[in-house]
């Protein structure tokens, strides 16, 4: 049986991406440069003590909307919000639009 770590909820981010272009013209010279990208989740808070505590197969519950994308970042900008699609076995996303300059948490 799984053991699931329930944690307390600071909010759900509120949807909503913009259907612009995130490449103006001007950062053409910089097309070839490579940037990581990343899709996060963030988790609430939980005590040290409960950290210390976790083992294998524990599930920490995020309380994320299943039915919420997730925020999109280029190292530390965040530039879109995604959804989760499974492409073979493996797992991508799908981008629902752009937030170029728009701040998130």
């Amino acid at each position: 049986m799984e053991s699931v770590v329930e944690t307390a909820h600071p909010g759900s981010p509120e949807p909503g991406a913009s259907e612009q272009n995130p490449a103006p013209e001007e950062w053409n010279s910089l097309a070839h440069l490579s940037v990581p990208l990343s899709v996060s989740i963030p988790l609430p808070h939980i005590s040290l003590g409960d950290l210390m505590a976790l083992s294998p197969g524990q599930i920490l519950v995020s309380h994320w909307p299943t039915n919420h994308d997730v925020p999109l970042s280029a190292g530390e900008v965040f530039l879109a919000m995604v959804d989760f699609e499974r492409v073979g076995d493996q797992l991508g996303v799908r981008i629902s639009g752009f937030q170029m300059g728009a701040q998130h948490t």
